[in-house]
């Protein structure tokens, strides 16, 4: 599994980071694994649907009032 963090600013996913989760879906292809996208911080699940978008297999959410959550395609 390739992981790609996603930065957040401004309650949106940076350009920067949706550009490392493509190029982490192209490696995944190429080593025959998924790629999945890590978010930090609360009420992010509009933010981690998104993820999904940019060839995300999984997301993985590290909230604080709910440990870890992670959602799969």
């Amino acid at each position: 599994m390739i992981l790609a963090f996603l930065e957040i600013r401004d309650n949106k996913i940076k350009k920067s980071s949706w550009e490392i989760l493509s190029e982490a879906r192209r490696r995944s292809r190429d080593l025959d694994t998924d790629a999945a996208a890590v978010i930090m911080g609360h009420g992010l699940d509009e933010l981690a649907g998104q993820a999904f978008n940019y060839g995300a297999d999984k997301v993985y959410v590290a909230d604080p009032a709910f440990g870890l959550v992670s959602y799969s395609k």
